[in-house]
């Protein structure tokens, strides 16, 4: 595979040379430059990868600080027993145990459906998250769950553009290929009617 692919640069590096070479026809290259611009385009995807990563560990930073100050935890009783649902997770069917909760937050009431563990009965504590307003939440994102989104956006980003431009390289150099082929094809029947003529 390494031979093939050093053989392979060496072959496009010689195509994209200036100056008269007979051997070297449009399509080689036309497939050079595509080559070039394949290696350009990803070279110039890292520090834009790079870029929106940070951008989404910032943002997802900053919705963490807000979280920590607006989120806290508190203790629900619940008021039924349990029940499952199904819910969808990643095309997979999960069961979750549910129960109706209520909860005070600045003497407030809030009522809710919380997750249970199986079988919790009416009369059950649950400590769950709750936003400043004192409604049910999620759990807050964590620093490094901040930075793992940052460098997820930015792998997907620069993964994404490769699979693209990859894509598109291949469907140019297969289309170039048909173009070779077929120009060998005619240079040989000309070739061969031109030996017979004489």
């Amino acid at each position: 595979m390494w031979r093939e692919t050093c053989g392979y640069a060496a072959l496009t590096r010689r195509s994209l040379r200036l100056g008269h070479d007979p051997l070297r026809r449009r399509p080689d290259r036309l497939e050079g430059l595509f080559a070039l611009g394949l290696l350009i385009l990803l070279v110039v995807m890292v520090p834009v990868a790079v870029w929106l990563g940070n951008a989404a560990g910032d943002q997802q930073s900053a919705l963490a600080e807000q979280q920590a100050r607006d989120h806290r935890q508190v203790t629900a009783t619940t008021v039924e027993d349990a029940t499952s649902r199904s819910v969808a997770s990643d095309a997979v069917p999960v069961s979750i145990d549910t129960a109706p909760a209520k909860w005070v937050v600045d003497d407030r009431t809030h009522r809710d459906d919380v997750p249970v563990d199986p079988g919790a009965t009416a009369g059950t504590e649950v400590t769950i998250w709750v936003d400043a307003d004192g409604n049910l939440a999620s759990a807050p994102v964590t620093a490094t769950a901040a930075a793992t989104a940052g460098v997820m956006v930015g792998l997907f980003t620069w993964t994404s553009t490769a699979l693209v431009g990859a894509t598109g390289f291949l469907a140019a150099r297969a289309m170039l290929d048909r173009r070779r082929r077929r120009q060998w094809s005619a240079d040989i029947r000309a070739f061969l009617g031109s030996a017979t003529s004489h």
